[in-house]
């Protein structure tokens, strides 16, 4: 029973100027609520019934000031629908879907209970307005014998606002100087005033066509107001990255973008001719959660154009096979950016020289394939028995910055993979709402999949049995019409987009013609094509409803999660500060 995602992420929103003791009174009495603890990101809340036999439910919910009068005037005048709105009711349908005591459940998960109770919610954001909600509940069986839960008092609730964590002392004297050589880069000095723990640069790009950075009032606004935002938009990319528990991740930018102590020609690569607004400031973690601490500082700036450069490069071709080549690229200056990329001759003798390199340039740009220094590639993308160029040349800014470097190779013939796909379990039609209904709790993310069949699609479950351990899998539904007068190659090359794993888990049109198209690729970029030998065409008369279907469904979805959560999971040490980031993620879940 996998109870961690029972949770439910509540909104996120910027804190406004509404004062709290504007608020309308509760006028009910049927519970007591004492706050009595309440920091920049923990609210713990005591709250005490009428009715010591009565269960109920309590939550924690943020709020945005724009949806604030909304909020009290509709959602908590209307218990049911409050009841649904507070992100509760995820729990009630999971207990009883699964023969769970209602009341053991949520006392459990502190999201109600009976008697007393103390309501504690952590890494909350910092400045903002929550809800503290308590309906009374009781169960009963429908008219279709099954048990369920209602509302039998009104809503009660406190808002309360989480405080800040501001030092108004901290401050930064900031200098940026471009590169007069590398007009794109910029070399930054930064030395904290008042502070010497952790602080984060962030770079805003300057939009064509207006007069503003990211901040629409950053030329106006207050100290204040700065703070606010950035408090609002630092909180929120934590935020992301705890959804995701991507603990990998949000260290990687920590790496990139955060610094402490004086900072002395900082290199920061960027656009060429391009306006930017650097904005500073401190982090620390306080009351468990790492929070922005000081006023931000700006500056604004523009790069210049990067010189045309003279640099070269060495490449040596490695390992050559059907469809993959392996292949060093030493360039004359680590400094200086540049791209590399395989294409077959004929293409490149079609292309104008200097289009050419602009493609080439914009390409790597936008796949962020621009690289510094020694670097080893490999390229499994290729077609057998076909000549092929290496293509080098300098890139920095976005742009191209130099002569193109040519170096001829050619595949070897065709060979077959040592993976294959040995069977296609194709599991379908499914109404795109049915692992919802079926375990609203478990697949409490699956509850917006109604707007698949809005759109009219329907949910497919395929599961696959392989030979030998794939380097890769690519899986793909095509419609018929997207593949018409497509060769192998074509197709191929299509399903290289899709990256997949042996489950999977789809939406597919209605009455639309489609095959399954499945690739297993080996060590050596060798490959295995399957084509399903029929056509899938369902319309919604089709639509499987049995108990059987929808469990081999949700074992089909249940193992592609798996698998999915598996290869995205990082290894991470006990009792290290990344373990420390990864249970607050947990906590802000």
């Amino acid at each position: 029973m996998n109870r961690l995602f029972l949770v439910l992420f509540v909104l996120l929103f910027v804190s406004c100027n509404r004062e709290i003791d504007e608020l309308p009174a509760v006028v009910n009495d049927d519970f007591k609520i004492e706050v009595t603890e309440l920091t920049t990101a923990t609210i713990k809340a005591t709250i005490t019934p009428k009715d010591k036999d009565m269960i109920y439910v309590a939550q924690v919910e943020a709020i945005n000031d724009i949806d604030l009068d909304w909020r009290i005037n509709s959602v908590y005048n209307e218990s049911e629908h409050a009841l649904f709105n507070i992100g509760v009711m995820g729990y009630v349908n999971y207990a009883i879907n699964n023969d769970i005591d209602i009341l053991e459940f949520i006392t459990e998960y502190n999201v109600g209970g009976k008697g007393e109770i103390i309501l504690d919610r952590q890494i909350l954001e910092p400045g903002h307005k929550h809800g503290i909600v308590v309906i009374g509940i009781e169960t009963y069986t429908d008219e279709r014998g099954r048990l369920d839960v209602r509302t039998v008092t009104p809503v009660y609730y406190e808002i309360v606002e989480t405080n800040i964590a501001l030092n108004k002392d901290i401050s930064f004297e900031t200098t940026v100087d471009v590169d007069p050589v590398i007009g794109s880069d910029i070399l930054l000095d930064v030395k904290p005033q008042g502070w010497d723990g952790v602080y984060f640069c962030k770079l805003y790009e300057h939009y064509e066509g207006y007069d503003t950075y990211e901040y629409k009032d950053i030329f106006d606004a207050t100290p204040d107001e700065m703070f606010m935002h950035y408090k609002e938009e630092w909180y929120r990319t934590f935020i992301d990255y705890a959804r995701l528990a991507d603990t990998e991740g949000f260290y990687a930018m920590m790496d990139t973008y955060s610094f402490s102590g004086e900072l002395s020609d900082h290199r920061f690569r960027l656009k060429a001719n391009k306006g930017y607004c650097l904005v500073i400031y401190a982090l620390e973690v306080v009351d468990g959660l790492l929070q922005v601490v000081s006023y931000p500082n700006y500056i604004h700036f523009t790069t210049s154009a990067h010189q045309n450069s003279d640099i070269t490069f060495d490449v040596e071709i490695g390992e050559v096979n059907s469809r993959r080549v392996v292949y060093g690229v030493t360039p004359s200056s680590d400094m200086e950016g540049y791209c590399s990329v395989v294409m077959p001759v004929a293409e490149y003798n079609d292309w104008d020289e200097e289009l050419l390199k602009q493609r080439i340039a914009d390409q790597c740009v936008k796949n962020d394939d621009v690289r510094f220094g020694n670097v080893n590639y490999e390229d499994y993308t290729l077609i057998p028995d076909t000549d092929y160029y290496v293509v080098c040349l300098g890139c920095h800014g976005e742009v191209a910055t130099s002569e193109m470097t040519t170096i001829p190779f050619r595949t070897e013939p065709e060979r077959e993979a040592d993976c294959k796909i040995i069977n296609v379990e194709v599991c379908a039609p499914f109404h795109a709402e049915t692992l919802y209904n079926y375990d609203p709790v478990k697949y409490a993310d699956r509850m917006g999949d109604w707007q698949y069949d809005v759109e009219d699609f329907y949910a497919t479950g395929v599961d696959m049995i392989l030979e030998g351990e794939p380097r890769m899998i690519y899986s793909r539904f095509f419609a018929d019409e997207e593949v018409d007068g497509k060769s192998c190659e074509d197709i191929i090359a299509m399903l290289r987009k899709y990256k997949s794993y042996e489950a999977r888990y789809y939406f597919i049109k209605y009455d639309m013609s489609y095959h399954f198209y499945a690739m297993v690729m080996d060590e050596d970029g060798d490959i295995d094509l399957y084509i399903s030998p029929g056509t899938y065409c369902f319309g919604r008369g089709d639509i499987l409803t049995s108990k059987e279907d929808i469990e081999r469904l949700a074992e089909i979805f249940d193992k592609a999660r798996a698998i999915q959560n598996q290869n995205k999971s990082a290894v991470i040490a006990p009792d290290t500060p990344e373990a420390e980031v990864k249970a607050m993620c947990v906590n802000a879940m």
